[in-house]
């Protein structure tokens, strides 16, 4: 794997410095510096509208995510062939950070970007399966021979409102099932059994509030990435917060050159020798900070996983105007510095929202065991009941504490290692 490789851009990126700037810069800017691109020219592209460059920054990600399919990857073990499909949840007030803006320019960039592929073949395997409108989960299920018709090898699903996609269900569950459709040869049909077929290539972004924003956990913030922009960033030198245009004809430009990339970057993408070893140093410094907030009795809620700095690489890599698939030290570089300001701000919407319920309701358990040991379970559930915390989420906070070695459970002199139901079971903390 060498690092010495250099490829001529056979595309220019547009130049900032070519258009007279009416806006001022974005908070989010400083980590997408130096990147040159897909993702530079969609952004510039954006610069004229009341969309946060964070909101840009993954909504081109995600564009480019959608059109590669399963025509590109990373050979990694042992997934043998990684695929770099995202699910990504825009979160923010309404209105002020223009969600369905942006959503409404991707929408028309993927339906519209394989009409410039020259190869009518390759033009007609590159068109998306979009899903988009007043589509919902509900609708998908009710679908015959869900997966093969519906979806068939590809399904794009742009959501303007996530409470909305999944009225009815478990936002979580639902977010994950369909998540998971891809990770084997199991389908989900109508009527929620599964059943052997092909895998289709899922992608999703979604909008939503921080009032609506679902419970999201540490497994499905595995698949799931948040982006919270919780105000308003983009402002004007002269005030005028009014849409307007800097690239002309900017949404046909960017699907021809989203149609140069389909063209150009396909097949199999690899780390050079710098690329591997500075992937390495971030994955073993984010598996000490997992390891450290589980001594800490924390719930390790991070959104910085391996596997979204594997796609992000990748993507950084696919969205460059040449014709390298070599991941280089500086393309992992620019997908940690996203990946670590986009963190950032989405754990605030969590804490702030109530999302991350899992670590309040735990940490809640403990401390009233602590402070009452030994306390009898028919009081434990009095207390956390004022909480809103149901009886099934306190034995899964019971069992995890009893697992750690944090608390001795006991029914009529025995000790137990898992809850039970009755009242008369107590709980002491051994810490």
């Amino acid at each position: 794997m060498s690092s010495n490789l250099v490829y001529e851009p056979k595309m220019k990126p547009w130049k900032e410095a070519d258009h007279e700037p009416f806006w001022s810069p974005d908070p989010f800017d400083s980590s997408i510096d130096g990147l040159r691109g897909f993702l530079s020219d969609f952004i510039l592209a954006t610069r004229g509208i009341v969309t946060p460059s964070i909101f840009s920054v993954w909504t081109a990600l995600f564009i480019i995510s959608s059109m590669m399919k399963r025509d590109a990857w990373l050979r990694w073990y042992p997934q043998d062939e990684l695929y770099a499909n995202l699910f990504i949840i825009l979160c923010g007030p309404p209105l002020v950070t223009g969600k369905r803006l942006i959503l409404n320019l991707a929408g028309e960039i993927l339906h519209d970007y394989s009409e410039y592929i020259a190869d009518p073949e390759l033009s007609s395997e590159k068109e998306i399966n979009l899903k988009f409108g007043d589509i919902t989960w509900r609708k998908l299920l009710q679908m015959k021979h869900y997966t093969r018709y519906s979806l068939g090898h590809q399904g794009c699903f742009l959501v303007n409102d996530l409470s909305h996609f999944f009225a009815g269900q478990n936002i979580s569950n639902a977010l994950a099932t369909l998540y998971d459709l891809q990770e084997g040869p199991l389908e989900l049909t109508h009527n929620n059994r599964l059943r052997n077929l092909d895998t289709p290539y899922i992608t999703l972004i979604a909008s939503t509030t921080k009032e609506t924003l679902p419970p999201l956990n540490a497994e499905l913030l595995s698949r799931v990435n948040l982006i919270h922009q919780p105000y308003p960033t983009r402002q004007y030198l002269d005030g005028e917060p009014a849409p307007r245009q800097v690239v002309p004809n900017a949404t046909e430009e960017l699907s021809e050159r989203l149609a140069w990339l389909s063209e150009h970057k396909n097949g199999e993408y690899a780390f050079t020798s710098d690329g591997l070893d500075y992937y390495t140093l971030l994955k073993r410094k984010a598996h000490e900070r997992i390891e450290r907030a589980i001594k800490a009795d924390k719930h390790p809620i991070r959104f910085f996983e391996p596997i979204h700095l594997l796609k992000l690489s990748l993507l950084i890599r696919a969205q460059t105007y040449d014709e390298s698939r070599q991941i280089t030290a500086a393309d992992v570089s620019a997908a940690h510095k996203i990946l670590s300001a986009t963190e950032e701000q989405g754990l605030s919407a969590l804490d702030e929202s109530g999302a991350n319920w899992y670590q309040k309701g735990l940490e809640l358990t403990r401390r009233k065991i602590e402070q009452k040991s030994p306390i009898k379970r028919a009081d434990l559930l009095q207390f956390l009941c004022y909480a809103r915390i149901g009886a099934r989420n306190i034995d899964k906070f019971l069992t995890q504490l009893a697992r750690k070695g944090k608390i001795a459970i006991e029914l009529d002199n025995t000790t137990r290692h898992r809850p039970s139901s009755s009242s008369r079971e107590t709980y002491e903390w051994i810490g």
